[in-house]
């Protein structure tokens, strides 16, 4: 399951932070965020078991077969498009190639 929690801020107000604040601010969002992936990933670890006990069925996917067909339908080169290269290269930082 994903979840995706954003914060933003005002552009202009965050320049005018003093480089201090903005290093003590951006290090407490980015450790609340790793807290937050690792409480989804304890919750996606059993969430699991408790919906299939009840008798929800879950259906995996080969990884390799998906992403081919996202590959031959263009997904992958529209957002790499919409993206920008640098945000798609940290991104298969993480996944791998995505053609």
């Amino acid at each position: 399951m994903w979840d995706g929690f954003f914060f933003l801020v005002n552009g202009r107000v965050w320049a005018k932070l003093p480089a201090n604040l903005q290093e003590i601010i951006a290090r407490n969002i980015n450790a609340g965020a790793l807290k937050e992936q690792e409480d989804m990933v304890k919750l996606n670890s059993t969430s699991e078991g408790k919906l299939r006990a009840a008798g929800m069925v879950f259906n995996k996917t080969d990884p390799a077969a998906f992403r081919a067909v996202l590959s031959k339908a263009g997904y992958y080169k529209d957002w790499k498009a919409t993206f920008g290269a640098d945000a798609w290269s940290r991104l298969e930082k993480y996944t791998g190639p995505l053609a």
